[in-house]
């Protein structure tokens, strides 16, 4: 999915790879140095690189969000992986939803935005899931 208009893909944007990519980028760290909870860490702490590269991340997420809510419209969207399971995460991208939504002003359906219950085994689970139906059947 198309992001921006730069043309940067969502993963490019809205991943905890590349959010701690630009973290280390922006602190003159080695990459293989920074990893998502530490870009966290340093965000909560106050760090101004760090804030404005969870903020992107955040923003990347809810305009996917909203481009999703009006092509497809479906009720919920659950968030996973290991960054869903950190408090607020899910919250704090609706809080973006709502901007745009207030912003664009015609666009007046609000998803619901909820963190997966298994977090990060959700993907996992999933398959596993999957691979057993198959066998069902």
């Amino acid at each position: 999915m198309v992001s921006d208009a730069s043309h940067r893909i969502l993963s490019d944007m809205g991943s905890t790879r590349i959010l701690a990519e630009r973290v280390a980028d922006a602190k003159g760290l080695p990459r293989e140095e920074m990893d998502g909870r530490k870009a966290f860490a340093l965000a909560d702490a106050g760090d101004a690189d760090a804030l404005q590269a969870v903020s992107a991340m955040y923003e990347a997420l809810a305009m996917a969000i909203y481009n999703l809510q009006y092509a497809i419209d479906p009720e919920i969207f659950v968030l996973g992986g290991a960054v869903s399971e950190r408090p607020g995460f899910a919250e704090e991208i609706g809080k973006r939803v709502d901007i745009i939504l207030k912003d664009v002003g015609v666009a007046r359906i609000r998803p619901v935005i909820r963190p997966a219950q298994f977090g990060n085994d959700a993907n996992l689970l999933g398959a596993v899931r999957a691979l057993l139906n198959k066998q069902d059947c």
